[in-house]
């Protein structure tokens, strides 16, 4: 498979935040298959930084396609413990991963629809 940098760069930041969503909502489903899946072995892919003139204060990087994305050996490793924890997460537990992809998959999320979606999750229905 011929990806460049860029397009695995966004698939890291895709599962990045798909797995977030599931540690958040399903967080017991989530450690199971983060740890049958290995993540723990691998270097996070940060998605914030500390802002060097506000201690302890962390600023969100705000454009992706300033400059290229450089896959290095530890990006890989990390793409493939995720994309692990996501088949596992498929595999294991069914519902939780039907969830996600409402979710991940609904074109129009405003804040408020992904608070009732995550009430209606986890009440159950």
């Amino acid at each position: 498979m011929d990806e460049n940098g860029d397009d695995l760069g966004m698939k890291l930041l895709f599962l990045e935040n798909r797995v977030a969503m599931a540690r958040l909502l399903f967080p017991k489903e989530a450690q199971v298959a983060m740890h049958i899946a290995k993540v723990d072995d691998t270097k996070e892919f940060p998605l914030t930084t500390n802002c060097g003139s506000f201690p302890g204060h962390r600023i969100a990087f705000s454009n992706l396609n300033e400059a290229p994305f450089i896959i290095e050996d530890a990006h890989h490793k990390r793409i493939t413990a995720l994309l692990k924890t996501v088949e596992f997460g498929r595999r294991f537990f069914p519902r939780c991963s039907k969830a996600l992809d409402k979710i991940v998959d609904d074109k129009d999320l405003s804040i408020w629809r992904i608070l009732e979606m995550i009430l209606t999750i986890r009440s159950g229905n």
